[in-house]
């Protein structure tokens, strides 16, 4: 038998039968309880008709009993495919009919988004049906169960990205245990850890955020997936939470709580982040929540399992105006930087595409055969994924995101990152985050937008004509943003990246309606 995620707790469950594992708050698990109940829910879906390598969907809320069907996918050895609930129903019935599940597990409110569209031969679990495992008290065999290698793909993830067709991204089992052992040496979570997740199912950050710290025998509470940035400040606080991961502007948000400023979470130990650039401003006013508290900024795409590469933030510094590295690569993980003849790159500052080897690597896409082609390539003897992510290293060998491949665009003939633009911005000490987009004019001209977060009780007019001014001073007129418009916040996705596709949307209709032309 290989490394596989199907005994993500046997070793917990006998070693610590009776610890708690997981609680939504309602409901708890013990480690013990847990393994059993998803042994009997594994054995149910191979009674059903599941064979090993079968897709199950899980479109349902987060809570604790979910977790007794998920793993109980991992040891049928079947494929656990996390939906969205909230994506709109053409894009899921699109997906569903792509990933051909013999099991789909859903709950009472989301029943009718399948119980209509969904072929036949397709049967449904309600999640309410699983109750009845955790106090049963058949013994179920372990060796009835497949056996799991390393190579057998253990999850499908769909892209959350705002544009295009949504591409499911296949993992191996190997490949997160593998995840799993590279995580541990900068995520120092262990038995003793209280650990939270904000994180909902279908995002690939649950890896590190809700089967980690499991793996590692450590307590955690499940959060729902309502997010009001005062209800999570409370969790962690009241749950004394040694260990969290926010991504995307979570952190921000908890940030912006009423009580936040006058509280010391005197239990924290490390924040996880990622996702997105951090904001420099909010890693500092997190790392005086407590002593030697630690931030870890992780970076990797869903295609690399969760995270390839950490940087461990530790230092406050209230002036620092550098943003963070992405770090250096976890054991398991390999990454090249090439320029665009495909050599590699040794030199610091000298940006190129990082390339992702090492057994984290996706197996393909689903039913996408040219598109696996075209982003697994063949470098140094070894596959890659190609991320499109421009980085650079630094003079101490950590690696610097630049930006986006398709961040860079053309304006007024001159190659323009946007990241760079944004970096400019976030510099003002008032300034709580920043997007840089291309529009066009009505004439077809591409212009470039930024839309503005602001701190507290910072004066809009005040504020927009000080960073014009700046901005004029710092940047090529060809970089300054045409427009500037100040937002309370920008619309996200599920993953907690913001959602460029609906912002690019709102300002462009700000733009019609200011006559900027």
């Amino acid at each position: 038998m290989g490394k596989n995620i199907a005994n993500l707790v046997t070793r917990h469950s006998k070693k610590s039968p009776h610890k708690c594992a997981i609680t939504d708050g309602q409901t708890e698990l013990s480690y013990g309880v847990w393994e059993a109940a998803s042994n009997r829910f594994a054995r149910k879906l191979i009674e059903m008709g599941c064979q090993k390598g079968d897709r199950v969907v899980v479109l349902a809320s987060k809570q604790t009993i979910l977790m007794v069907g998920i793993l109980g996918i991992f040891k049928a050895g079947c494929i656990h495919v996390p939906l969205d609930g909230k994506m709109p129903v053409n894009r899921l019935n699109k997906i569903i009919t792509e990933i051909i599940p013999s099991v789909i597990l859903t709950d009472q409110e989301l029943l009718h988004l399948v119980s209509e569209n969904v072929p036949q031969e397709v049967k449904i679990v309600l999640i309410e049906q699983l109750h009845p495992l955790i106090t049963d008290s058949t013994v179920e065999e372990k060796d009835r169960l497949p056996q799991i290698e390393s190579e057998d793909i253990a999850y499908c993830i769909y892209t959350s990205g705002s544009t295009g067709d949504p591409k499911g991204v296949l993992i191996k089992h190997g490949s997160v245990i593998d995840f799993f052992e590279g995580t541990r040496e900068f995520y120092d979570v262990d038995e003793d850890s209280r650990c939270v997740s904000f994180s909902p199912f279908h995002f690939d950050a649950s890896v590190i955020d809700i089967l980690f710290p499991l793996y590692q025998g450590a307590w955690l509470y499940l959060y729902s997936d309502v997010v009001l940035h005062e209800l999570l400040f409370e969790v962690i606080k009241n749950n004394s939470v040694t260990h969290f991961a926010a991504f995307g502007s979570m952190l921000g948000l908890i940030a912006q709580t009423k009580e936040f400023d006058d509280v010391i979470l005197k239990d924290l130990k490390t924040i996880l982040t990622g996702a997105d650039v951090p904001d420099i401003k909010v890693i500092q006013k997190w790392l005086g929540k407590g002593e030697n508290i630690k931030i870890i900024n992780g970076y990797g795409p869903t295609e690399g399992t969760c995270a390839c590469a950490a940087y461990i933030i530790r230092d406050r510094d209230p002036n620092r105006r550098e943003l963070y590295p992405i770090g250096k690569p976890l054991k398991n993980a390999k990454l090249y930087l090439v320029d665009q003849q495909n050599q590699e790159i040794y030199d610091p500052e000298i940006p190129g595409e990082l390339l992702i080897g090492g057994t984290q690597v996706m197996a393909g896409y689903w039913n996408r055969e040219q598109q696996s082609k075209e982003r697994l390539v063949e470098f140094k003897g070894t596959t890659c994924y190609k991320t499109g992510d421009i980085c650079k290293y630094l003079a101490d060998g950590n690696l610097f995101f630049v930006g986006r491949n398709d961040n860079e665009v053309n304006v007024g003939g001159y190659r323009v990152h946007l990241n760079g633009i944004k970096q400019v911005i976030n510099r003002f000490h008032w300034v709580e985050n920043s997007e840089v987009v291309t529009l066009e004019s009505k004439y077809g001209e591409k212009m470039l937008a930024a839309a503005l977060m602001l701190a507290n009780e910072t004066s809009k007019d005040s504020a927009l004509k000080q960073i014009k001014e700046h901005l004029n001073q710092e940047l090529p007129q060809y970089m300054v943003p045409r427009q500037i418009v100040v937002m309370e916040k920008f619309p996200q996705l599920s993953s907690g990246k913001t959602d460029r596709k609906t912002l690019s949307s709102i300002l462009e209709r700000d733009l019609l309606a200011s006559k900027v032309h």
